[in-house]
């Protein structure tokens, strides 16, 4: 009984520092949520003539890599009821065909050069965006710049061929009405 009645004494007595701490603390007044959001001092921001906004970051972890990502401000929150499931399509669709890759060439020529589906070439539909990642190697002017031709057919190249479309029709219907997928329809 008395060890008890020691532990609650013993807690009793941490409450009451805790307690007595926090009062004493001064209030560090709450953030504006109108502020800009800090930008780290080594991200080089910029915007193209077309107005694609870019950021560069450099990294020497891994080495003689370059993560490129294509971020689309779109997703399934501008779907009406008649449309769910378009903007995952439209992601699905951006690796089974494009302007200068038809039908699976663009992932088979990518997976040629060493760069792996799902580790380094992937996207993802969620509520408000899609994004497309890829990572190329930089030690090769030739693989990087076709890096760069990839996120271009990404943003305005994708074919839509109707063979395709049948054939992903069924996977992202799959994801859709899958638990995770119900949280972004």
């Amino acid at each position: 009984m008395t060890s008890n009645s020691s532990r609650i004494a013993t807690v009793a007595a941490c409450l009451a520092v805790l307690v007595a701490s926090t009062a004493a603390a001064p209030l560090t007044p709450a953030p504006k949520l109108t502020a800009a959001l800090p930008v780290d001092p080594a991200v080089t921001i910029g915007r193209l003539p077309n107005g694609l906004r870019y950021y560069i970051r450099v990294n020497h972890r891994p080495e003689k890599r370059a993560e490129l990502r294509l971020v689309v401000n779109a997703g399934s929150v501008l779907e009406d009821s008649s449309q769910r499931g378009l903007a995952h399509m439209v992601e699905h669709m951006a690796f089974s065909g494009t302007k200068h890759f038809q039908k699976q060439a663009l992932v088979d020529y990518l997976e040629s050069t060493g760069v792996r589906f799902g580790a380094d070439l992937n996207a993802s539909t969620s509520f408000d965006e899609t994004i497309y990642e890829l990572t190329v190697p930089t030690d090769s002017t030739r693989l990087f710049d076709k890096g760069f031709e990839i996120l271009a057919d990404w943003s305005r190249g994708v074919t839509f061929d109707s063979t395709e479309l049948a054939r992903e029709r069924g996977a992202v219907s799959r994801v859709c009405l899958s638990p995770m997928g119900r949280r972004w329809a």
